[in-house]
């Protein structure tokens, strides 16, 4: 066929997409989404055993440092003799770690070789991108401790909720794990406040299965 002196197939053998190829193109394209979400779930379970892994360092730490003759008292609110060049500041010896005292048993930990990183550093960064510390549990004067870590999607919360205490996959501030969700990039006066509100009795956790994509924090006792 000729039109405008030029030859021009006839619509029947134009070039298209057959109902074959489209359902091919279907296929591969929900296999690469598949692949892709697949992925995000290893990716965020690599992230979770390193968490539980950071915490059970930071546990085993805390109790090696007890029996180490230069911490003197509660890790953070004692005294301590540091060595090297390390500028230690001791705590105020009321038994509760409070937040500068949290930052310093950080430092503390490291200064003893107990933990990685720069002993004049007082933050350790989980792998989710928040931040993982030592604070009193509940508040209290007891000498108890606890570690925190913020910035946790919601969703891995439930699941660490069920690895770690084992009584309902809820997020509830019961058992040896709580946890809540919190603003993005919480701190730890954040958590703090949250600990205050539960301590006080009012406090309303929103109902986890609502907030998957939420950031949270959860506390573990040591």
């Amino acid at each position: 066929m000729k039109k405008n002196g030029l030859n021009t197939p006839p619509i029947s053998a134009q070039a298209g997409f057959t109902m074959i190829e489209i359902s091919i193109g279907l296929v591969v394209t929900g296999l690469l989404i598949a692949g892709v979400l697949r992925g995000g779930e290893f990716i965020n379970s690599a992230k979770q055993k390193a968490l539980i892994n950071q915490i059970q360092s930071l546990k085993s730490a805390v109790t090696l440092s007890s029996e180490n003759p230069r911490v003197n008292g509660l890790l953070g609110d004692g005294a301590f003799i540091p060595s090297g060049d390390f500028a230690s500041v001791d705590g105020n010896k009321d038994g509760i770690i409070d937040q500068a005292e949290s930052l310093q048993a950080t430092k503390w930990l490291r200064n003893l070789k107990l933990i990685d990183g720069n002993e004049n550093s007082p933050h350790v960064q989980n792998p989710f991108g928040g931040q993982t510390f030592l604070r009193s549990f509940y508040t209290d004067n007891s000498g108890a401790m606890e570690v925190c870590a913020t910035n946790i999607p919601t969703s891995v919360l439930i699941e660490l909720d069920k690895k770690l205490d084992g009584i309902s996959g809820q997020m509830l501030w019961f058992g040896n794990f709580r946890g809540a969700p919190t603003p993005a990039n919480a701190t730890q006066d954040d958590v703090d406040a949250i600990a205050a509100q539960i301590l006080a009795g009012t406090y309303s956790s929103p109902d986890p299965s609502t907030n998957e994509n939420t950031p949270g924090f959860f506390c573990i006792s040591i």
